[in-house]
């Protein structure tokens, strides 16, 4: 009995350093877990937005003109009637003269087919066609023409009106803007969290700037890559900058 004594002391002595020594180490490692957070803490990141809303000061649109005839000759002057036709409409409703341009006219020769459906080297006729495009500051008609060429049809002419396409020309200075507006509104932001948490805002460290999304007005769609709306006479254009600012 005598000699157990000392070997359960031993034994509890030895547990109570193994104990002891596992509370250090873990504190140490609470510690070390503390230091690095808060390390990791001594800078904010934030998205900072801008937004603006502005017309469209250019539209454009283009009018497909087709016709078909037995012979090339007179393909051309059907074609060259047709055309007549559609530029006196653009004029009568408004459109000047340098606002209409033609481009090229395209042919192709259609081959007769037989009775199973194989296509023989005999011409059946000629298919000519020839776009003629308007661009024009006055979106509100460009809108309203584009919409109304298509009646022609009822005078026997095989026209198609493109959808019209409208563009914002200080589109580049108003991106340098907008990336200003959303690099302050990016601070306001970084500021206001850096009081809530006691801290005071440093000075920036990074910044990135984001895609632009040119939507139509009241859109909420967004794409990873920017969207660039061009169906809309209105639009708002959105920029985002990310920033991080050190904190003090």
């Amino acid at each position: 009995m005598g000699v157990d004594v000392p070997k359960r002391r031993r034994g509890t002595a030895v547990a109570g350093a193994l104990v002891a020594l596992a509370l250090v180490a873990s504190t140490f490692y609470a510690g070390h877990v503390v230091t690095r957070l808060r390390a990791a803490g001594q800078a904010v990141t934030v998205k900072g937005f801008a937004e603006r809303e502005v017309r469209s000061d250019v539209g454009v649109f283009g009018v497909r003109v087709v016709v078909r005839a037995a012979s090339l000759g007179e393909g051309y002057d059907q074609l060259a009637k047709a055309r007549e036709r559609v530029v006196a409409h653009l004029r009568e409703a408004g459109i000047p003269d340098d606002a209409i341009a033609t481009a090229a006219l395209s042919t192709q020769a259609r081959y007769r087919r037989t009775d199973r459906g194989y296509q023989t080297n005999d011409i059946e006729d000629y298919e000519l066609h020839q776009r003629i495009a308007v661009e024009s500051a006055d979106v509100d008609l460009v809108d309203r023409v584009s919409k109304g060429v298509t009646a022609l049809v009822r005078e026997g002419f095989e026209v198609s009106s493109e959808s019209p396409r409208y563009y914002y020309t200080s589109l580049d200075a108003l991106k340098i803007e907008l990336l200003g507006e959303a690099s302050r509104d990016a601070r306001v932001r970084a500021e206001r969290m850096a009081e809530e948490s006691g801290a005071a805002l440093g000075p920036l460290a990074h910044a990135r700037q984001g895609v632009f999304q040119i939507t139509p007005v009241h859109s909420t769609e967004v794409s990873s890559g920017g969207m660039y709306d061009t169906g809309s006479i209105r639009k708002m254009v959105r920029a985002v900058v990310t920033a991080g600012f050190s904190l003090q």
